[in-house]
């Protein structure tokens, strides 16, 4: 009888013993997975629609977060979105890396034009292409004209290439520099600028909302800066890793028919 006694106890610890390795072996590997998972740091202007945008709650949104968004998933990372103004990104008298470093930050994004990072940061690692676009003017009028270039043009101060190429074909006593596209905007419907030189998806943006609703008006592409431009995110020298990343999941949301359907989302197209 007692050993009958004593075999059950030990069977029964064994059975323990058991069950618990076994809840053990489940519960280990989540929260390793959980641990692992790299977080990476974008900076991103919450008022660049529609790249980045804030909504009625505070939180970031956009095409740029929705695609980065989607490469987290697909890659098994994560992204926490930073405020940080598009003027300050490519300040002609900041250092981009620089600053990146300082603020902890892996990833720039906001609709950022290759061109002009290449020529303020050459040493910065820019993604493949997810988008691209051209410059645009706009004026509050049904038709397009060329009189625009003889009167007072509005222009993002941070949209470098547009303020340069500008002042190019127009005297520089006609460009009035703001530090935001909805200021510029502001400007048309004032009467305090005649058109808006900037990129054409943002002003292509604001022509289907709610701002210009009131107003007849006209964008059309601009004769004297025809190339079109790469707009990308961009990465620390170090940081090939997430550059790859980034990369690898562009290629799939672009096979996958997905990219095209946040573009869709955001930018659409013309009526």
């Amino acid at each position: 009888m007692k050993k009958l006694l004593t075999i059950s106890v030990i069977i029964s610890f064994l059975v323990a013993c058991s069950q618990e390795e076994s809840i053990q072996e489940e519960i280990i590997p989540v929260s390793q997975s959980v641990a692992t998972k790299p977080i990476y740091v974008v900076a991103i202007d919450p008022q660049y629609p529609p790249y980045s945008l804030s909504d009625k709650d505070g939180r970031i949104i956009g095409l740029d977060v929705d695609i980065l968004n989607k490469i987290a998933e697909k890659e098994n990372i994560s992204f926490q979105y930073k405020p940080y103004p598009h003027n300050d990104i490519l300040d002609p008298h900041n250092d981009i890396l620089g600053n990146m470093k300082k603020e902890g930050v892996s990833l720039l994004a906001s609709g950022i034009d290759e061109t002009e990072v290449k020529e303020k940061q050459k040493d910065a690692l820019v993604s493949l292409p997810y988008s691209e676009t051209k410059k645009c003017v706009m004026e509050l009028r049904y038709k397009s004209s060329d009189k625009w270039k003889e009167k007072r043009i509005a222009v993002l101060v941070s949209d470098l290439e547009a303020v340069k190429k500008v002042k190019n074909v127009v005297q520089n006593s006609n460009i009035i520099e703001f530090p935001s596209n909805y200021l510029a905007l502001s400007a048309l419907m004032k009467n305090e600028a005649d058109s808006v030189v900037g990129d054409c998806t943002i002003l292509n943006y604001y022509a289907r909302n709610d701002i210009l609703e009131k107003f007849p008006f006209s964008i059309q592409d601009i004769n004297d800066m025809p190339e079109k431009h790469n707009i990308v995110f961009v990465a620390q020298p170090d940081s090939l890793e997430l550059l790859s990343k980034v990369n690898n999941g562009l290629m799939e949301l672009r096979k996958s028919g997905e990219l095209a359907v946040i573009m869709n989302k955001w930018i659409k197209p013309s009526e």
